[in-house]
């Protein structure tokens, strides 16, 4: 009994219809053949429509595919970017401040100290000595600080693209550490809750990418931008 050709198949359904011949009597019966079966030795070939169970294997391989196309990871925001792109864009935000904020204190250097030495501006020696030591000191934190994030920031966007978890973890803990940083020793509590927002797509990208929803190969189905698409 061979199936000769398909005549119906559900991909949905849980079935398939196929045409199935009988040909082991196809052959000339021999005259022995005739003796022993008589008539049934003699019959034709037929043809019998039958319903084939479609096989676990290629259900489960349809429900797979369907599923492989969904988003598994949570958008940043709910609504806004994919985790990797928002740690990207929060570095280079982080970036691009930090290193505007050392060329505005270099300036603020150069004028304090211009001022200071200039004939025209008489201070007191100990008003002058307090003035420029305070001065230095906030120097010094906002450099070691600036400096600080340029790194991490730095170091984060490698992270995100390479889907390092390690890396992209100790970057959000650093704008962790960051908060207390700056509200405490600069007492700039505005910076403080945005360094919080700043750490936030890191550990989210973290999460995502231990348990597996984004990685390289899978990031194309998780990639997302509100100002580019509608999400999957």
């Amino acid at each position: 009994m061979t199936v000769t050709n398909d005549i119906e198949k559900d991909t949905k359904a849980n079935f398939a219809v196929a045409e199935v011949v009988d040909n082991s009597a196809s052959a000339t019966p021999t005259l022995t053949e005739a003796s022993i079966y008589g008539n049934e030795s003699a019959m034709a070939k037929t043809a019998t429509v039958v319903t084939v169970e479609r096989s676990p294997l290629e259900l489960a391989t349809a429900v797979d595919t369907e599923e492989s196309d969904k988003r598994k990871a949570d958008l940043c925001c709910g609504s806004c970017c994919d985790y990797l792109r928002a740690c990207v864009i929060v570095n280079i935000v982080t970036i691009v401040y930090n290193g505007l904020g050392i060329f505005l204190y270099i300036i603020g250097v150069s004028f304090l100290n211009s001022a200071v030495n200039s004939d025209d501006i008489v201070f007191d020696d100990d008003e002058v000595e307090a003035m420029v030591d305070q001065v230095n000191d906030m120097l010094v934190i906002a450099f070691v600080l600036a400096g600080l994030s340029l790194l991490f920031a730095i170091i984060g966007i490698v992270g995100a693209a390479k889907y390092n978890k390690a890396v992209v973890l100790a970057t959000g803990v650093y704008y962790i550490i960051d908060v207390f940083l700056v509200a405490i020793l600069q007492q700039d509590f505005t910076g403080a809750i945005m360094m919080l927002f700043f750490a936030y797509p890191h550990i989210g990208l973290f999460l995502a990418i231990k348990r597996g929803h984004i990685t390289k190969e899978t990031y194309e189905r998780e990639r997302y931008c509100c100002c580019d698409g509608s999400p999957r």
